[in-house]
């Protein structure tokens, strides 16, 4: 594959005989811990992509748990009225799933980077290599998905995609898809522009470092924080440190908001598909929908 390529030439191309490509693949999803789903625990699962599929199936011989993500937004509806009215304490369980991210995967950041140095038997023959783990894939539902690269969940969103800058007022308009650039400008670029890491983290770290926005006698200008925190919201993006951001990913410039894959159940099942059978009832006369009606039961 094209990621496969790109990282072997990041990682392997200088000595291929002394480095290894073994991949690395994160599974997260929430899973209830009681009859009636009301506490539940988001086990993370790593997996190795070159091992062959019917084996990075099985429950225990593929697969590790590597840590338990508690579910941060079971709160009161008191609470999450006050935090939603301050724009610091808004989204404050996404930034705080983000700091137990960090603790699980921690000692993975280094691994992911640098390597592991191991003997590799492959067929009859073992050599001592450094063994590489950059993530290929970050596999979750929509909602997973969304969390881990920061994208505002609700409906209001104004981007359309977490993976690229189209929004939804520009689905018409192809050759005006807006995004902002590292200097905090926006652009008007090409449709379904990809989402950059570094543009996102430009963003988020430079509403964090008080030292973007102070001047030369060491004061800070508000303003200029608040331009940065409008951007994000433009792009329904929030603003959170991510251990993800740290992460090898094979010599992918766009990290994690590429290698978080859409989920086809989700996307097709309970959203195109839908979508497409409402504006198709829509456009046929009452007295033909009753007909359809009618042979669907008869079948």
């Amino acid at each position: 594959s094209n990621w496969y390529h790109r990282a072997y030439n990041e990682l392997c191309a200088h000595d291929p005989a002394h480095n290894f490509i073994a991949g690395g693949i994160f599974y997260s999803d929430k899973t209830g811990t009681d009859v009636l789903c009301r506490h539940g625990l988001e086990p993370w699962v790593f997996q190795i992509p070159l091992i062959k599929r019917h084996i990075r199936q099985h429950a225990t011989r593929g697969n590790r748990v590597i840590g338990y993500v508690p579910d941060l937004e079971q709160l009161s509806r008191a609470i999450k009225e006050v935090c939603k009215k301050h724009a610091w304490t808004n989204n404050q369980a996404t930034r705080n799933i983000h700091r137990c991210i960090r603790a699980i995967l921690d000692q993975f950041v280094e691994i992911s980077k640098n390597g592991i140095v191991m003997d590799l038997t492959l067929g009859n023959q073992t050599r001592r290599v450094r063994v590489h783990f950059p993530v290929a894939n970050l596999i979750g539902d929509g909602k997973s998905n969304d969390l881990l690269c920061g994208r505002v969940a609700h409906n209001a969103q104004n981007r359309m995609c977490r993976g690229c800058y189209c929004g939804f007022d520009d689905l018409t308009d192809l050759d005006r898809s807006p995004y902002y650039g590292e200097d905090g400008t926006l652009h008007l670029g090409a449709p379904c522009r990809l989402v950059l890491q570094k543009e996102i983290r430009f963003l988020t770290d430079g509403c964090d470092d008080e030292r973007n926005f102070a001047d030369k006698d060491g004061k800070v200008d508000s303003n200029k924080r608040e331009f940065l925190m409008s951007c994000l919201k433009h792009i329904s993006q929030i603003r959170c440190d991510s251990v993800l951001n740290e992460l090898n990913y094979g010599g992918s410039v766009y990290g994690q908001y590429l290698a978080a894959t859409i989920d086809i159940m989700h996307a097709l099942e309970q959203g195109v598909i839908p979508t497409i059978a409402k504006s198709f009832n829509e456009l046929l006369d009452p007295s033909l929908r009753t007909f359809i009606n009618e042979m669907h039961q008869k079948i």
